[in-house]
């Protein structure tokens, strides 16, 4: 049953990343604006694999080294904003009501095994 519950709880939080992910759009950099030349090169995979590559830092390397993995996902937002390839849509309150909830309820489902509202 606890197998069960985490299963649902994975499900939840790709539920919930998923339907906030929706508006996210990623684009070519430099296409609308040409005084972004210099960051035309940098394209959305470069910030995509830095923030990944952050993340798995955070969650694998040991508590010394964890300042390299900030590193890497302060550098990638900011290759995000720089390069202007990734837009972010409006999004309503229920939306991100919904997506809140699903991650958070997800997360503590893996964890604890129940949901307390």
């Amino acid at each position: 049953m606890k197998a069960l519950a985490k299963l649902l709880g994975l499900c939840l939080m790709l539920f919930g990343i998923y339907y906030l992910g929706q508006n996210v759009v990623f684009d070519m950099p430099g296409r609308y604006y040409a005084y972004r030349y210099a960051f035309r090169l940098v394209s959305a995979k470069t910030s995509v694999l830095l923030l990944a590559a952050g993340v798995m830092g955070l969650v694998f390397l040991p508590n010394r080294s964890k300042g390299w993995a900030w590193g890497a996902v302060i550098g990638a937002i900011v290759l995000v904003f720089a390069s202007g390839s990734i837009w972010l849509q409006p999004t309503n309150l229920w939306q991100f009501l919904v997506a809140l909830l699903a991650m958070v309820s997800g997360y503590r489902l893996m964890l604890t095994g129940k949901v307390q509202f």
